[in-house]
């Protein structure tokens, strides 16, 4: 079972959504695995996170089991395409 660390960002657009970075590479074999990398390597995240998303702040930084993920991306973009 793989594992991937998820960073939600603060601001909202559109009135509802937020940005999601998800980190593919590396990817996790445990939840403890992925903790103990965020815990190594905090501040390497968030200068990632300054880069990718300048002006915004984290809300939460969380890991995620990938079948989860997958259900979450999947309903994303259903809810995405309803609202088109």
């Amino acid at each position: 079972m793989k594992w991937f660390l998820v960073a939600i960002m603060t601001v909202v657009y559109n009135g509802d959504e937020k940005d999601v970075y998800i980190w593919s590479d590396p990817h996790f074999e445990s939840s403890a695995q992925c903790v103990e990398f965020v815990q190594q390597n905090r501040q390497d995240v968030d200068r990632h996170l300054r880069e990718q998303f300048p002006g915004d702040t984290l809300s939460r930084l969380l890991c995620v089991e990938e079948e989860k993920l997958r259900q979450f991306l999947t309903d994303s973009s259903t809810e995405q395409g309803e609202s088109i």
